[in-house]
């Protein structure tokens, strides 16, 4: 007896779109975006059951890349009513021409999910669409490109109005956003936060005692990166803590918090640490100046550490660095790798 030969149909609907997912390299949260596409229009010109199967599930595989090609916005009412991610590189500025298609794209808001794309001074002044909402916004990655700091109007994303986000990844740089704190108490969901180069920039710099309020909210919060120094003019540091307890009162608990890395002023440094308790995180990168300082006080710094659980139960890892742009110290939590 010759057995049937075993085909691809016998694999189940939630198989094949577990195989599809993994295909995708993006829509997802991740430190950086990959510099590929995902071609899922390939998959679904395989057979009928495969197209049928992806357009069925647009959460997971669903996804129209605009590039700020003219054909791709134009062709977007062609198809159903995917997600939307618009992505180019934030550093390069986009051409005029690009400018108009992308902000066409935009126009759909309500069906956006990712936006990563460098914003201009001429792009805001074209059009109102960034200050819409965005309700299935899940990913924001914007930066100013040409060393250029672009501030974003008082409405973008709906301003200091309350409206809830669905955002899990913020990278912004370059970009000076007044109503960040909004945005993050908005931003329950939120895993990766990235603010810098030139984010605290004049009418955007958040005091720390801010930004660790916004920071309430965001109890799934897994990465905090961190990259500013300031004008003094604008930064004035703040009468230090003299709290020596274990546990300060009133501490704002980010229970997901598992990495950190922060380059700026350290009274800055010492004041945002200070308020905050992260019980799982498991590394710590921090550079901070050194210019005109004789001793460097990091009471805060060390008290944050020692409320770590993983500090008090796992091996210790503490590497300092001295380089040009001041000092580095970085803590690894976790068992020391193989010898």
């Amino acid at each position: 007896m010759v057995d049937e030969p075993v085909t691809i149909e016998v694999i189940s609907d939630d198989v094949l779109l577990r195989i599809f997912s993994l295909c995708n390299p993006l829509g997802y949260v991740n430190k950086f975006m990959p510099p590929v596409t995902w071609r899922w229009h390939r998959l679904a010109h395989v057979c009928r059951r495969w197209r049928c199967l992806i357009l069925a599930s647009p959460r997971s595989l669903g996804l129209i890349l605009v590039t700020g090609l003219k054909r791709c916005v134009t062709t977007l009412d062609c198809w159903p009513a995917l997600p939307i991610a618009i992505w180019r590189d934030t550093s390069n500025p986009l051409s005029l021409e690009d400018e108009d298609d992308v902000l066409a794209g935009l126009e759909h808001s309500d069906r956006i999910y990712e936006i990563s794309l460098p914003i201009s001074d001429s792009m805001l002044a074209k059009s109102a669409t960034l200050a819409w909402s965005f309700p299935e916004l899940e990913r924001l990655d914007i930066g100013s490109p040409l060393g250029q700091i672009t501030v974003l109007p008082q409405k973008f994303l709906g301003g200091s109005t309350p409206t809830s986000h669905k955002l899990r990844h913020i990278t912004l740089k370059k970009i000076c956003l007044p109503t960040l704190p909004q945005l993050l108490l908005s931003s329950r969901d939120l895993v990766f936060l990235s603010l810098g180069p030139d984010v605290f920039t004049g009418e955007g710099f958040i005091p720390s005692d801010t930004l660790a309020s916004s920071l309430s909210a965001t109890t799934r919060l897994e990465f905090l990166y961190i990259t500013f120094y300031p004008r003094s003019d604008i930064f004035k540091p703040k009468q230090r803590s003299t709290y020596t307890g274990s546990l300060r009162p009133n501490l704002i608990a980010l229970p997901a918090l598992v990495d950190i890395d922060f380059e700026g002023p350290n009274e800055y440094l010492e004041d945002l640490v200070s308020r905050i308790h992260a019980p799982l995180l498991h590394h710590i990168g921090v550079r901070v100046s050194q210019e005109g300082v004789q001793s460097l006080d990091i009471s805060q710094l060390s008290q944050f550490l020692s409320r770590t659980e993983l500090l008090r139960s796992l091996p210790l890892q503490t590497s300092i660095g001295i380089g040009d742009r001041g000092f580095t110290i970085c803590h690894q939590f976790g068992p020391p790798p193989p010898s």
